[in-house]
């Protein structure tokens, strides 16, 4: 779908993105989907979006965007510190989801955290690093 730009009012659930080297606004999930607009053509506005279905057994839950890869992955974290804490990757281009669990935090703390906040959010960086323990003999 191509529209003029994502004219919602409310910028407080979308993330700016960037998205395979162009200009991204994704939205925080809601009602089991979620819509990403990509800038397409910058001196005439056109942006394109697309919405995306989460799996029904993450349709329920409230998450906020953390992240975009160059793996094509959304990172998604729940709004709601939970215990084990877990991060959800949302595959674009599979339309896919998993999860990876987060050991060894301090989750009374991160609990204290976000009710001492006004918002009742947490912040959480996540970064697009991999390893690789190939070794260049010869």
């Amino acid at each position: 779908m191509w529209l003029a730009e994502p004219r919602e009012s409310s910028l407080t659930d979308k993330t700016l993105i960037n998205y395979r080297g162009r200009i991204g606004v994704v939205e925080n999930p809601r009602e089991g989907s979620f819509r990403l607009w990509v800038l397409e053509d910058a001196e005439k506005e056109v942006w394109s979006m697309n919405t995306f279905a989460l799996p029904e057994s993450a349709a329920g839950l409230d998450f906020a965007v953390m992240e975009t890869f160059s793996t094509g992955e959304v990172c998604l974290v729940l709004k709601e510190v939970s215990d084990p804490f877990c991060l959800f990757y949302y595959n674009l281009d599979e339309k896919s989801m998993r999860s990876v669990i987060i050991e060894g935090l301090p989750m009374s703390e991160l609990k204290k955290a976000q009710t001492r906040s006004f918002s009742d959010t947490y912040s959480v960086s996540v970064f697009d690093h991999y390893e690789n323990s190939m070794s260049f003999q010869n």
